[in-house]
């Protein structure tokens, strides 16, 4: 009697082990196609991508509005919007933009917190396909513009600063140049 029971705890045992094997086995491979899945979805989805070079030295969140057309109506899509932790040092903030709703122009709201000291952008880059056009100083000037009413600004430099009302502290818009920055999208999208 005690050799049955043996061996049926040794029987019990092994056909345990082997379920956990076999489920653990699938799951593994679940894993695997899910991520498979996920890659090629990435390589898939071509993105229009838009860097800001960056110093925020308090956190925050950045806003960047985009149209498909040359109108600037930037409130009839929400904005992609990120959060960027404090620093001194220089930081890239990178917005993606599906490719099938390639911009025309941008705008960007920079700065929220109303504590924030100025912001400084090194530069802008525009990047599709492995292709980049980047945006420094005096050249910023070109194709970006400050919402002067609500910032202090010297676009040339990258210095950007809310102006503060009534003890409030506005949030600071950079709006396109329009056609400026249209055509140089435009360049950029039909580059070979």
């Amino acid at each position: 009697m005690y050799n049955i029971c043996r061996k049926y705890k040794i029987m019990k045992t092994k056909f345990f082990t082997l379920l956990l094997s076999v489920i653990l086995l699938s799951c593994n491979g679940d894993k695997k196609k899910e991520s498979l899945d996920l890659t090629n979805q990435v390589e898939k989805e071509d993105t229009f991508n838009v860097t800001l070079d960056v110093v925020v030295k308090k956190e925050d969140v950045l806003h960047m509005y985009y149209t498909t057309d040359t109108a600037t109506n930037f409130g009839d899509k929400a904005p992609i919007s990120i959060g960027v932790k404090g620093s001194e040092a220089s930081q890239k903030v990178v917005f993606q933009i599906p490719e099938v709703d390639l911009p025309k122009v941008l705008r960007f709201d920079v700065g929220n917190n109303l504590d924030q000291d100025e912001i400084i952008i090194n530069s802008i880059t525009l990047e599709y396909l492995g292709k980049t056009r980047s945006f420094v100083g005096k050249e910023m000037a070109f194709f970006f513009r400050v919402d002067e009413s609500n910032c202090d600004c010297d676009i040339e430099k990258g210095l950007i600063k809310g102006k503060v009302v009534d003890g409030k502290r506005s949030t600071p818009l950079i709006y396109p140049h329009d056609q400026n920055l249209s055509a140089e999208i435009d360049k950029l999208i039909k580059q070979k």
